[in-house]
């Protein structure tokens, strides 16, 4: 494939962590003050510790392998030995993490009553399909599955998660670019998270949007999301401050902004999205918020 990701840098792109840290610490120590300058150098030395760490520094942003492992996270029963606070903070404290396990939950509240015998149920951008093959349904044995994904390792993950649900024979997966399918009244159901958060052309978003609405068939539905601008960036902001630790929020900050600069940070308005699905074709326009109001879900229909 020659299409670049647009969520992180491709894995088998030969990019050493070394000269990223480099390149991270010469910014950081050319911005700051020098107080600054340690404090966030000690962070990113923290990173390195760690594999999620490691990837974010080396490849700015999420895959569909680390996007599971936070969404399907039980601190009552972990599946890794975290090693050190800072892995604790981004795993367990994090605002944006709790955000998206809970958009994990809600899509899959939302996806539950859509689950009936012989629908195709479509995800685009696939990753893992955690929302859809982690989903305790029988009737999951009476569907097609379709996932669609440009990073081969997120088809394998896909692959992997359905043999160890027993869904391997639901499940069809394309290696594609999201924006050059052209699919036409294909599915009954699609979802899609973690992609209109890494692209910042309104444009290109629309044209997505209209690309999932000919794919869908007549009275399908659309389930997304989108990541809101905190009050700092728009008066519209829809987050709630009471349900946000400023301490982790605060961390949140120095670590994806400050220090990393990563890739996830198309914000958009409820306004602009629903103006944008509308545009698109799609109705009945639902949104559904997580405790923060950082990482809303969206429930739209053809």
């Amino acid at each position: 494939m020659t299409k670049a990701l647009i969520s992180h840098v491709a894995q088998h792109i030969d990019y050493k962590i070394n000269h990223r840290l480099d390149e991270i610490k010469k910014r950081i120590i050319e911005s700051t003050t020098p107080c600054e300058a340690n404090n966030q150098i000690e962070l990113l030395e923290s990173l390195t510790e760690f594999e999620l760490g490691q990837f974010l520094i080396q490849h700015e942003g999420l895959n569909g392998h680390w996007t599971h492992e936070l969404v399907t996270w039980n601190k009552n029963n972990p599946k890794r030995v975290l090693k050190n606070n800072l892995e604790h903070a981004l795993f367990e404290q994090i605002p944006a993490t709790l955000a998206t396990r809970q958009r994990f939950t809600i899509f899959q509240k939302h996806l539950l009553p859509l689950i009936t015998p012989n629908k195709v149920v479509a995800s685009i951008p696939s990753g893992y399909m955690s929302e859809l093959l982690l989903l305790e349904n029988k009737a999951l044995k009476n569907i097609q599955m379709i996932g669609i994904d440009l990073d081969s390792n997120a088809l394998d993950g896909a692959t992997e998660l359905a043999m160890q649900c027993d869904l391997k024979s639901n499940l069809t997966l394309i290696q594609a670019d999201a924006w050059e399918l052209s699919h036409q009244e294909a599915f009954d159901v699609i979802t899609s998270n973690g992609l209109n958060i890494y692209e910042h052309d309104d444009d290109r978003v629309v044209q997505l949007y209209k690309i999932f609405y000919q794919a869908l068939k007549a009275n399908g539905t659309l389930i997304t999301s989108f990541l809101t601008p905190p009050p700092t960036i728009s008066p519209m902001s829809p987050w709630n401050m009471k349900n946000i630790d400023l301490e982790s929020l605060q961390l949140q900050k120095l670590i994806f902004v400050d220090i990393l600069k990563v890739k996830w940070s198309a914000y958009r308005t409820v306004d602009t999205t629903k103006q944008q699905l509308t545009s698109a074709g799609f109705k009945n326009i639902e949104i559904v918020y997580d405790d923060a109001g950082m990482f809303p879900t969206v429930i739209a229909h053809k």
